[in-house]
């Protein structure tokens, strides 16, 4: 799997502005950090590879940049609602319905409680969980363990 820059997809999409925002008000963590939010952002780029739908690719790809920020620890709800208040209070694009990207990012609220409920959500989900694949349960279990978001390590 061949992911594409990260700083490509700012450029394509015009949100650079939106990942300065992000970083201003999310701080980089051992995982739910700037390296995880490039990597699931770029997986959702992936994801979406092929497909003419560039306003759909736009707004999975924003959730996903929003979708762990200010990411607190263990309470995955908290951390859920507090993605979403710095997003709409961060994210000012006109074009982007951020209502439905809230129901977007709720998708990746764990535990998870069924299928998601949108079909990007579905995508977003996907491409969080694969960070896990990528580096490993080892080297995944221990940066949540030096983040302080996994109890009981």
């Amino acid at each position: 799997m061949e992911l594409r820059p990260f700083d490509e997809i700012l450029e394509e999409y015009e949100i650079r502005h939106l990942w300065n925002r992000y970083k201003e008000c999310s701080e980089d963590k051992p995982y739910h950090g700037y390296e995880h939010t490039r990597y699931v952002v770029r997986t959702c780029d992936w994801l979406l590879s092929g497909v003419d739908y560039s306003l759909q690719k736009l707004y999975l790809i924003v959730a996903a940049m929003w979708h762990d920020a200010g990411h607190r620890g263990m309470d995955d709800k908290e951390n859920i609602n507090t993605a979403i208040w710095l997003m709409n209070d961060n994210c000012g694009y006109p074009s982007i319905p951020l209502g439905f990207l809230a129901r977007i990012i709720k998708d990746t609220q764990f535990p998870y409680s069924g299928e998601p409920k949108t079909v990007l959500g579905m995508f977003l989900r996907d491409a969080d969980l694969c960070q896990t694949y990528h580096w490993g349960l080892e080297e995944t279990t221990k940066r949540l363990k030096a983040g302080g978001d996994y109890e009981g390590m």
